[in-house]
């Protein structure tokens, strides 16, 4: 069995690794194939330019991933959330996307589920902490609302249409209430 290694992708080639990898869980699972015949899963306006992105690797293969999305790095200093749901999110915020899971190297293994998730949750807790962010917003899909209200979340607009296939809410955490949550206090996740 090889070792998990978590790390944040800044090579142009893990890149687009990751954007295969994210094709995988996102478009082959959902049918959506028309909007990516490159089969690299790119968000539309150039967002995957100016965002941190975040890998679990296990060898070669991508176990799971997520993005952070700084306000600060916005080029036009606003965050996707914010101008799809009318929100005003703080100067100090980011917004995560793409979070995915691999099934095909994951499974139902619920151990291994877990220590992808918190292997990524400490890795990004590091950005969080070296850009002193201090809020983060997503959008949840209604299945998986459940799991980011226990992260500290909570819902912050109307169920709307995201990426055009999508039903989902606009959510915020401070970090304080997320590293307060019960999913952290019980251990399951650790920053």
């Amino acid at each position: 069995m090889a070792i998990m290694e978590f790390k944040q992708i800044t090579d142009e080639e893990e890149k687009k690794h990751l954007y295969r990898t994210r094709y995988k869980v996102f478009v082959d699972v959902m049918g959506d194939k028309n909007h990516y015949p490159d089969r690299l899963y790119v968000d539309p306006g150039n967002v995957d330019d100016w965002a941190l992105h975040f890998a679990c690797y296990e060898g070669a293969d991508i176990l799971g991933g997520v993005s952070l999305l700084l306000k600060s790095m916005a080029p036009d200093g606003y965050l996707p959330v914010e101008k799809d749901n009318d929100l005003v999110c703080e100067k100090e915020s980011c917004e995560f996307t793409n979070l995915i899971m691999v099934d095909e190297y994951i499974g139902n293994n619920l151990l291994k589920r877990g220590r992808v998730l918190r292997g990524l949750a400490k890795t990004v807790f590091e950005a969080v902490k070296d850009n002193s962010l201090t809020h983060a917003y997503l959008e949840a899909h209604h299945l998986v609302k459940p799991l980011y209200n226990g992260l500290g979340f909570e819902q912050v607009g109307p169920l709307h249409t995201y990426k055009t296939y999508f039903q989902t809410f606009p959510m915020k955490g401070s970090f304080e209430s997320i590293k307060n949550s019960g999913l952290m206090k019980l251990g399951l996740l650790s920053t």
